[in-house]
């Protein structure tokens, strides 16, 4: 269910990046990258309620044998979640930087979306190889 919801919202994040909507697609590129990393937990029957989860995929997935076949994409997945890390909150929520009111739209630009979608897209795909090889998953 978690890889399913990653992938719809991955499809949301392009659809904003065409309307110039750039806080917003990187928010639900971080969205995706999440929720499908939770799709790997729930395998391993982890649930996890919070939206940083690099603790739970570095202590369940990265640090457990049965990942040794998938080192590359165990590192790529580990890699995007440090870039998103925080990010679910600046991109939905105004900040105050040097008491001048910044709007996540204001921040976030086309460049950051890409990078946004580009790595959510590496950690989908990342993930699906997993659950295909590791857990014989149709996704």
């Amino acid at each position: 269910a978690f890889f399913i919801e990653a992938k719809e919202d991955l499809d949301a994040a392009k659809d904003l990046f065409e309307k110039e909507r750039y806080a917003r697609a990187v928010f639900l590129s971080q969205q995706a990258v999440e929720k499908s990393v939770k799709s790997l937990l729930e395998m391993e029957s982890i649930f996890v309620a919070e939206h940083d989860v690099t603790n739970f995929f570095v202590r369940f997935v990265c640090d457990n044998e049965g990942y040794n076949n998938f080192k590359k994409e165990i590192d790529d997945i580990r890699e995007n979640l440090n870039f998103f890390k925080r990010k679910w909150s600046k991109t939905r929520y105004p900040t105050e930087e040097k008491g001048v009111v910044i709007k996540p739209k204001d921040y976030y630009k086309e460049n950051d979306a890409l990078m946004a979608m580009e790595k959510a897209g590496e950690t989908l795909s990342a993930i699906k190889e997993i659950l295909i090889k590791k857990w014989n998953i149709k996704v």
